[in-house]
């Protein structure tokens, strides 16, 4: 460890370190050369060889003389993208359709006007099966409030606890199908929402 003396006084003053892996969940398990070599669990699951750990200490290491200088580090090589390599054993969305004189997204059961804390507000849709479009970085849902100018805002996305998003088809062989959402409301307010990649509002009182 480097001597308080070392390291920058923006290192010192009321600072916080938080420890975390380096590569969050990827890496899976860590361990020595003779938890390694034993081969349970552990070791077992640590998929870069025994020489993962001397491998990690090296690295951060390198990291930290890096922060206390100040210098930047070099990001190293790209991972291979082998998306295209991968096998999926789960067959593929036959057909989506809606009846005619619809459209995806129409609102099939509309939700109150307005909600209390701790009411739980529901809208059906006309969906289309999620896996057309898994919405990587994105939601399949959003909650919005309208203001008192009528403009409307997002409050909340398929991230929250208190939202949630149920997807069915009425029969097996049916082409049509439904997304329930519902949202534990935390405030008084009035709700839109979004259901897979479709926008669809209501009027609502915003008391």
């Amino acid at each position: 460890m480097p001597s308080d003396a070392a390291i920058p006084a923006r290192f010192t003053n009321a600072c916080i370190c938080v420890c975390m892996p380096g590569a969050l969940q990827y890496a899976s398990y860590v361990t020595t050369r003779e938890e390694y070599a034993v081969q349970r669990y552990e070791g077992a699951s640590t998929l870069f060889g025994p020489a993962t750990l001397d491998a990690y200490i090296h690295v951060t290491l390198q990291l930290v003389r890096a922060m206390l200088a100040g210098e930047a580090v070099p990001s190293g090589p790209t991972p291979p993208d082998l998306l295209v390599r991968q096998i999926g054993l789960l067959p593929p969305v036959v057909m989506d359709a809606v009846p005619h004189g619809a459209a995806f997204g129409d609102v099939v059961a509309q939700p109150a006007e307005g909600y209390a804390p701790g009411d739980t507000a529901e809208a059906v849709f006309r969906s289309g099966c999620p896996r057309n479009n898994v919405r990587r970085g994105g939601s399949f849902l959003a909650v919005q409030r309208r203001d008192a100018c009528g403009v409307w805002h997002d409050v909340a996305s398929d991230a929250e606890w208190e939202t949630q998003m149920f997807w069915e088809r009425h029969a097996i062989l049916s082409t049509h199908s439904f997304a329930t959402v519902r949202r534990v409301a935390v405030r008084p307010c009035a709700f839109a929402s979004v259901c897979t990649h479709t926008m669809v509002s209501w009027p609502a009182s915003t008391s």
